[in-house]
């Protein structure tokens, strides 16, 4: 009897270190996205004030012709944490997964650069105004070659979140922030846009070196530069990263390819007030799914042992999600106003109308923020694949119509269609093959309803004053 009483003692221990271990995660999480989105923001302000809305299009429009290359990248890098957490007694398979993943990144992002290069550059040659042909040529080198450097810490980075120590990976990242922040503040001022990029990829360096020599710590087996490749985590990694870059392909294309046609067509200015309300609502969401990434591991560890439990815990943090989503969305329309005067020293109805918009989207989208996590930790990707190529289908067809119009407004609203349709399609299929109840039961069901009902209804009635206004 008291063997079986110092037992259950000893559980009690464990769950309430594991409890704790995961609100840390949570925390340091979730304080990494603040410091991110602010530090951006604050960027974009003074690049606003440096060189106006059109550097901080040329800028977007340099990101988006570069994100065109990830599109083959089949490394599995963001699949490392899981595959990590899936052989936690197994020290030698987890290093080899690492550096395999690693030294795959490196060798495929060479070719894959000196392939790209000259369309890219002869593409973006033809989207910017004359004049601006030099600068652009020259983001888009340093941007390049900030690329391998971004998605080989982004491994190592996802290794340390499948060690568990999603603390340590965010206070990398925000160690990452200031430094970009710090940098740009000095740069921009004397180098233009091109400061952006050098941040960048000081940035990009000190999170690459940082989070490596923290796996050497946690696995002695590995050494700072990746010493070996093994075909069978090789296999593994590519089997794993086919099917998560499948899912990704779609928005990895849609989102720059809405960039350029905004920018070719419509024009730069326009560029930059989109690409800030873009990423004021998908930042959102961003933040949202930045404190919830640290049940990736415990969805994957409870699925392997205890479906039923998994399911639970599922229902739980789901419902919970979805009330944080629908007020993080309110509190983002509401704010909208102020968040206009800092960026542009006034209040556009366009800039209103386009973040009210989004919102809406990527709020709606965000309802199945936990079911994704629980897919991916189960594997079962399927129906994240599907959500996303008709993201991509449906929503290339609506961009397209809406750039004849010459108004950036109605991008937006073809966005948000298709970021809400697609990312729903994905939450139905996923909450039905896996038979979840991603909105909880009773009480808590209800009340995820009514705040979900109540944010789309906000929403959409802060798009329609606009409109009603007239005042474009």
């Amino acid at each position: 009897m008291t063997k079986m009483i110092r037992l259950t003692e000893k559980l009690r221990q464990l769950a309430r270190s594991d409890e704790q271990r995961v609100a840390r995660n949570r925390l340091l999480s979730l304080m990494q996205s603040v410091v991110g989105i602010g530090t951006y923001f604050l960027v974009m302000r003074y690049v606003l004030a440096v060189a106006g809305l059109g550097g901080v299009g040329l800028w977007s429009l340099t990101m988006g012709f570069v994100a065109f290359i990830r599109v083959m990248d089949l490394t599995g890098a963001g699949g490392l944490a899981r595959m990590v957490a899936l052989n936690p007694d197994n020290e030698r398979l987890r290093s080899e997964y690492v550096d395999t993943v690693t030294a795959f990144i490196v060798a495929l992002y060479a070719v894959l650069s000196m392939i790209a290069y000259l369309p890219l550059r002869y593409a973006m040659a033809g989207s910017v105004a004359p004049g601006t042909e030099i600068i652009a040529h020259a983001l888009l080198v340093w941007a390049m070659i900030s690329l391998p450097l971004n998605v080989a810490g982004m491994a190592q980075l996802s290794a340390i979140d499948g060690l568990g120590r999603a603390d340590i990976r965010s206070m990398l990242n925000i160690a990452g922030f200031v430094l970009y922040g710090l940098l740009a503040a000095i740069l921009v001022s004397s180098q233009g846009i091109l400061g952006l990029a050098y941040a960048q990829i000081a940035q990009y360096a000190l999170l690459l070196v940082a989070s490596r020599v923290v796996l050497t710590r946690r696995l002695p087996s590995l050494r700072l530069v990746p010493s070996r490749f093994s075909r069978k985590a090789a296999g593994q990694a590519l089997h794993y990263g086919f099917r998560l870059q499948a899912s990704s392909i779609p928005m990895s294309l849609f989102d720059p390819l809405t960039r350029v046609v905004l920018g070719r067509w419509i024009g730069l200015e326009a560029l930059g007030i989109y690409d800030l309300s873009y990423k004021l609502a998908g930042n959102v969401r961003t933040l949202l799914q930045a404190g919830m990434n640290p049940f990736l591991p415990e969805f994957a560890r409870l699925w392997s042992t205890d479906k039923a439990a998994a399911r639970a815990h599922h229902a739980m943090v789901s419902a919970r999600a979805i009330r944080t989503v629908a007020i993080a969305y309110t509190v983002l329309i509401l704010a909208t106003p102020a968040f206009s005067l800092f960026f542009l020293s006034q209040v556009s109805a366009e800039f209103f109308f386009s973040v009210a918009v989004l919102s809406l989207g990527w709020g709606v989208a965000s309802v199945g923020l936990a079911t994704q996590l629980f897919a991916r930790a189960a594997g079962a990707l399927r129906w994240s694949i599907a959500g996303q190529w008709l993201l991509l289908m449906l929503g290339a067809a609506l961009v397209y119509l809406a750039t004849r119009s010459y108004e950036f407004i109605y991008v937006a609203i073809a966005v948000a269609i298709a970021i809400a349709t697609g990312h729903m399609v994905a939450f139905a299929g996923e909450t039905r093959m896996l038979t979840l109840t991603p909105f909880g039961t009773g009480k808590q069901a209800i009340t995820s309803l009514a705040a979900l009902a109540g944010f789309v209804a906000i929403a959409a009635l802060a798009a329609g004053a606009v409109v009603m206004m007239g005042n474009w």
